[in-house]
């Protein structure tokens, strides 16, 4: 009885889940093909967000959870934006999340900006 529920459980709840993120995954690299293929004079100023989003990961990545996997000790943006915490690597995630989040919707913000002010001057 118990095997029943279990492979019920499997086949009704977790793999139609991991269907559904395997088609999310699948669109958001299709997405993200799609704004590297952007070609024309219009596409180097659409391709300039997303390398400025990967230069952000890394970036993010580098100054926080990398400097602490590589030396051991807290990196220089957890030393500047948490200067009393403790070292470790739940400071470290903390603000490699909070950083690249908080860039990447400026980026965000700034490419929808971007995207409406060349929409105004192509109608004119």
């Amino acid at each position: 009885v118990y095997g029943l529920g279990f492979g019920m459980v499997l086949v009704l709840l977790i793999v139609p889940a991991l269907l559904a993120v395997g088609h999310d995954v699948g669109r958001l690299t299709a997405v993200l093909r799609r704004g590297w293929a952007v070609t024309g004079r219009a596409g180097q100023g659409a391709r300039v967000v997303p390398v400025l989003g990967v230069a952000l990961v890394v970036a993010g990545f580098a100054g926080s959870l990398g400097w602490l996997l590589v030396t051991g000790q807290d990196g220089p943006l957890v030393g500047w934006l948490l200067p009393g915490a403790v070292g470790g690597a739940w400071p470290a995630m903390g603000v490699f999340v909070l950083s690249v989040a908080s860039g990447l919707a400026a980026l965000w913000l700034l490419g929808g900006a971007a995207g409406l002010l060349g929409q105004g001057r192509r109608r004119t």
